[in-house]
């Protein structure tokens, strides 16, 4: 991966690091490094770093600034790594949905749900941002879940959802319980994570159940 096209979470800030030809040409060793580079681009985020440079991600993973590009041909292959590893991540958080109940309790367990999901996955959807739209590894990526969490949603209220003569009520079921509509109230409105589960909670309860009013 040429250093000068790691404009977007690798900044084009490479030098030559007469420490950094150490590779051996073993597959293991590639693998760990590869892996290690990985998982250092994630706790930076984790951390707080939305933009972390070459120099902070080979420092923390503890190799040099040129074994990045070198075990990177570009941002799609380091896109695609970093893509599994998040998936198979936060895959439990996404499994973690109970289906059955009354429908306060469904309600319920959507918003746990994505209230922790969608904690979990914010850091690293900040930090690539726009670049979601112009890779065709992050874009796949985003819509997979969005298409999961729409299924899910038309699951959780079946019964609801049943004899609709359109998928109005779905569309905004899933709008409303979608992470931009998270992620704007947790950072638009500035609302804690109990106060937007609150409000999730209320939106939801006013869709299915209006005749009941709103419910904080």
């Amino acid at each position: 991966m040429p250093a000068g096209d790691a404009d977007a979470l690798l900044p084009a800030d490479a030098v030559d690091d007469p420490d950094g030809t150490s590779a051996d040409g073993r597959v293991r060793r590639g693998e760990r490094t590869r892996a290690a580079i990985v998982e250092a681009l994630l706790g930076l985020v984790a951390d707080g770093e939305l933009h972390p440079t070459a120099r902070q991600i080979a420092q923390r993973a503890g190799v040099s600034v040129r074994s990045i590009f070198q075990h990177f041909d570009d941002l799609e292959g380091l896109y695609g790594d970093l893509v599994r590893v998040q998936a198979a991540r936060v895959q439990p958080l996404v499994e973690d949905l109970r289906s059955e109940g009354s429908l306060d309790e469904r309600i319920d367990a959507l918003v746990r749900q994505r209230a922790a999901l969608f904690e979990a996955i914010t850091p690293m959807r900040h930090a690539i941002g726009t670049r979601a739209r112009r890779s065709p590894t992050l874009t796949r990526r985003v819509r997979e879940l969005s298409e999961v969490l729409h299924r899910q949603v038309c699951t959780q209220f079946e019964p609801e959802l049943a004899g609709q003569e359109d998928d109005h009520l779905a569309l905004t079921l899933d709008t409303l319980s979608s992470f931009e509509a998270w992620d704007r109230l947790r950072d638009h409105h500035g609302l804690g994570v109990d106060e937007a589960a609150a409000a999730l909670r209320s939106a939801l309860r006013s869709v299915l159940a209006p005749d009941r009013g709103r419910v904080g």
